[in-house]
């Protein structure tokens, strides 16, 4: 499975990327929105997108990029992902879970909106062989 994962918070995305590669996901990680605007348009392929809803002092706001990937891939799910708790404006068209305060919630999150059976079975398979399989009960 393969993850769009948008932060701009560095630190914590460099984190994720690493806790989520080792669950079994492969992730295109980028800080900035435009970027991976830029990506989506060179035909990057993904199966789920997690974008942080507030990309501050960036050239495009998280809900932007969004509606944006969707435009593109309307049939990929979003995550949005913040701090904050109010729902995006178009929360209807994203799952919204709010900043996911454990990897294992990120994993469920990430899960429950992939719709292929035999995709949710590989995750759950590879999640079972992770580092963190013991430790969230998987």
């Amino acid at each position: 499975i393969k993850l769009l994962y948008v932060d701009n918070m560095r630190l914590l995305l460099e984190r994720d990327t690493k806790d989520l590669e080792e669950c079994g996901f492969f992730v295109a990680p980028y800080s900035d929105g435009l970027d991976a605007l830029i990506a989506i348009g060179d035909g990057l392929k993904y199966d789920c997108a997690i974008i942080d809803r507030e990309l501050f002092g960036e050239n495009m706001s998280g809900e932007d990029l969004m509606e944006r990937s969707k435009a593109v891939y309307p049939q990929i799910p979003v995550i949005c992902i913040s701090g904050y708790k109010d729902k995006p404006q178009n929360a209807d068209r994203f799952v919204h879970k709010g900043r996911a305060e454990t990897l294992k919630e990120l994993v469920e999150a990430i899960e429950a909106c992939i719709p292929s059976p035999k995709d949710k079975e590989l995750i759950q398979q590879e999640r079972k062989k992770s580092i963190y399989a013991g430790i969230f009960g998987w």
